[in-house]
């Protein structure tokens, strides 16, 4: 059984890389979106 999948990782802020990450499979259109307390406006804007 091979259950190998492929997920992109986006990092839209480039100075702080690790407070907000979005997460999706290519073939799927849900996303995850990891993000701290202090990026919250950023990603209501996504």
């Amino acid at each position: 059984m091979n259950y190998a999948k492929t997920v992109m990782l986006y990092f839209p802020d480039k100075n702080h890389p690790n407070s907000l990450r979005i997460v999706q499979d290519p073939t799927s259109q849900i996303r995850g979106i990891y993000f701290t307390k202090s990026q919250l406006k950023k990603v209501t804007e996504l």
